[in-house]
């Protein structure tokens, strides 16, 4: 299984935002929304093998699953509205635990260190992806890897401290 991390720094995580400015009230949710895209479309389908995680302000973690994920089309506005219907269904929950918003899609409150151990729990190797790195060409891939990217920003301090560690 593949999985991948977007941090996103400036994200909404209140349901409230426009799906009409997704760039700017909603925190750069377009940006997610083509990472969503990239990592789980295929030409004529969704990578099964694939788990697309968004971590919006280090307190609201989204798991896309391909294997289970329905309704998620190819343009913005409707994965942004699976988002803003995973957020409402968050934040109607008095539960801690992860809470299923639509097939495929769960939510929780977890911060970055938070999903880096539920990544190392299910034998998933961290690897960070930053335009500053070493190039990956001659880079073995684990048989399980785990990308972890950041969103239009820097990586923040804290975040960096907690990947260093991983």
């Amino acid at each position: 299984m593949r999985r991948f991390l977007i941090l996103g720094h400036k994200a909404a995580i209140e349901p409230d935002f426009t799906l009409n400015d997704l760039p700017g009230a909603a925190g750069r949710m377009d940006v997610f929304c083509r990472a969503i895209g990239a990592s789980l479309f295929l030409s004529h389908g969704i990578r099964r093998d694939v788990e697309t995680n968004l971590l919006l302000q280090d307190s609201v973690h989204v798991r896309i699953y391909g294997e289970y994920v329905k309704r998620l089309n190819p343009d913005e506005r409707s994965t942004a509205a699976l988002i803003k219907h995973a957020l409402q269904a968050l934040k109607e929950s008095s539960s801690d635990d992860d809470v299923r918003s639509t097939p495929g899609i769960m939510i929780s409150r977890r911060s970055l260190s938070g999903v880096i151990d539920s990544f190392l729990a299910a034998n998933a190797t961290p690897i960070v992806l930053h335009e500053e790195g070493e190039p990956a060409g001659p880079f073995r891939f684990p048989e399980n890897p785990a990308f972890i990217l950041s969103d239009h920003t820097e990586f923040s301090e804290s975040d960096q401290l907690i990947l260093a560690h991983t």
